[in-house]
């Protein structure tokens, strides 16, 4: 190795040991007994005449051989020591264009050959070149920048790439008839972007393979994801986002699709709104359609418009149906032309709705109960017959309203859904102990503060006259004659404390009552006749 700028080491200097060489004046290699990395390393002498390095002799066998340029003659006097390490202490030799040797193998080096040139040599291969302020690595060498290094340009980095986004190959950024727009087509391999024959495209960003590949007039549209938007050539204001999104649309306006294959169908419709994997995806022409949800309103829709569907596979087979408010997993699941219905609740409509209109289905399970019905109402998983407000659930009872003609709530009452029978016994005796009166509402800050519906602020119209019970007094009643099980008194379930009363249940002892009276005024008839 070098000791360039060292102090000098003990032992730098050594004579050689080539007492074995034989001179005969034809020989002209002789072992060196080491192995020296340049001529230069060596002082020769023969016959008391030093020689001059790579002209009177070379190295042969990396360094591990002398080859004198003329033999030496029998019996010639040779003297050889190395030196190879004696260069300690300020280098100031000059060495004129000679090669610095670094290793023992002597393939690295420095070499100045070239006026006002550096060589860099590593392992026989030339990776380096300096000049006057430049650095040139060479041809078939690797620059590597380790992890942790850090490059800083505090300068001008020329011929490194393009420096700005629209020098890129595969991109078009803001050129002829594309003005404020970029596209990123992804599988060019570096070719340039395609699009249709532009014309007036304005404010359109595109990033994904094919995305504006038919674009000639369209402006502001926003495009992102494999093949979205690839038909579009004219149309404003849509918003793309997904693979295959919007892959058939062509022209229209202010449209929203998110999601793999959203609104992949629609050519022309214009003003729809489709977020979720397939939503919306079967339709062609209409507008001002809502699907949010994976393949909600997803089917092959023939002029459906107007609907919103919110839900895994809500609408799932609209076709010609408007108007629907859809919201739920498989909201109108089986709904194809009916029209607006408002189904809201999982599976909500889903189990019979499909032609009927104007129904309005409110929690899971909540249903119509046929097809072609319309104007049926459900609150709660129960079925609805058109014309009639149902609420309830199937498994507990429901109460209906026959809205369209007597307006009259009913109940279920059927013999087979009744055991334990009995003739109620409550009749006259406790009608005649119930007291009606006429009352007004106190307000809502006069009655006591641990009741429910206190208010600081009264909300109660404390004008109107009221009929009714006291519900204290209809409990006294109750408990004198015995009849625990009637249930036109109770505690109200939320407080515990507000007492309530239910003024149908008294239907039944007043028929009592008056069954009663009845019996007793045939008996009074007939002693009038035997009179």
């Amino acid at each position: 190795m070098a000791y360039i700028g060292q102090g000098i080491k003990n032992g730098t200097f050594a004579k050689l040991d080539t007492s074995g060489n034989t001179y005969n004046g034809s020989n002209v290699t002789f072992a060196l007994g080491t192995q020296v990395g340049s001529p230069v390393q060596l002082l020769v002498s023969h016959d008391g005449v030093i020689q001059n390095p790579g002209t009177d002799y070379t190295l042969a066998s990396n360094g591990t051989q002398i080859t004198f340029t003329t033999a030496p003659a029998s019996g010639a006097s040779i003297f050889i020591m190395e030196i190879s390490g004696a260069v300690g202490g300020p280098m100031n030799r000059d060495l004129n264009g000679e090669e610095l040797i670094l290793d023992v193998d002597g393939d690295t080096s420095i070499t100045a050959d070239t006026d006002d040139q550096i060589d860099f040599k590593v392992a026989g291969a030339d990776d380096l070149k300096m000049t006057a302020n430049a650095i040139n690595v060479l041809s078939g060498t690797t620059l590597t920048i380790d992890s942790g290094a850090t490059i800083t340009n505090s300068g001008t980095a020329n011929n490194f790439g393009t420096t700005t986004i629209g020098g890129l190959t595969d991109v078009t950024m803001d050129a002829t008839n594309f003005v404020d727009s970029i596209v990123i087509q992804t599988d060019s391999n570096g070719s340039a972007p395609t699009t249709g024959t532009l014309s007036g495209a304005t404010g359109n960003i595109g990033i994904g393979k094919d995305v504006f590949a038919s674009l000639t007039s369209g402006t502001k549209n926003i495009v992102l994801g494999y093949n979205a938007g690839d038909a579009l050539t004219g149309g404003a204001d849509n918003v793309i986002i997904g693979n295959e999104a919007g892959t058939d649309l062509i022209g229209a306006n202010n449209n929203t699709f998110i999601g793999r294959g959203a609104g992949a169908s629609i050519t022309t419709g214009g003003s729809n709104i489709a977020i979720g994997h397939n939503a919306y995806n079967g339709c062609d022409a209409e507008q001002k359609n809502v699907a949010i949800g994976q393949d909600a309103l997803g089917g092959a829709i023939a002029g459906g418009e107007f609907n919103v569907a919110l839900g895994v596979e809500a609408g799932l087979v609209v076709t010609s149906g408007d108007e629907n408010t859809l919201i739920g997993y498989q909201a109108g699941k089986g709904v194809t032309t009916g029209a607006n219905n408002t189904l809201i609740g999982r599976n909500a409509g889903a189990g019979d709705l499909v032609t009927g209109s104007n129904n309005i289905c409110i929690g899971a399970g909540s249903d119509v109960a046929a097809g072609d019905q319309s104007n049926g109402i459900a609150l709660g998983p129960v079925d609805a017959a058109g014309g009639d407000f149902t609420f309830g659930n199937r498994s507990l009872g429901t109460v209906t309203c026959d809205y369209d003609s007597d307006a009259n709530f009913s109940h279920s009452s059927d013999e087979r859904l009744k055991k334990n029978i009995q003739s109620s016994t409550i009749g006259l005796d406790f009608i005649n102990e119930l007291r009606p009166i006429t009352y007004q509402w106190k307000p809502n800050n006069e009655i006591p503060t641990d009741m429910m519906g206190y208010d600081e602020t009264n909300v109660k119209n404390t004008e109107k006259v009221i009929h009714g019970f006291i519900a204290q007094e209809v409990k006294e009643a109750i408990d004198k004659h015995g009849d625990v099980n009637f249930s036109g008194w109770e505690l109200d379930k939320s407080d515990g404390k507000t007492q309530r009363i239910k003024k149908e249940m008294f239907i039944m002892p007043l028929v009592k009552a008056i069954q009663e009276l009845s019996i007793e005024v045939k008996e009074l008839k007939a002693k009038l006749e035997d009179k």
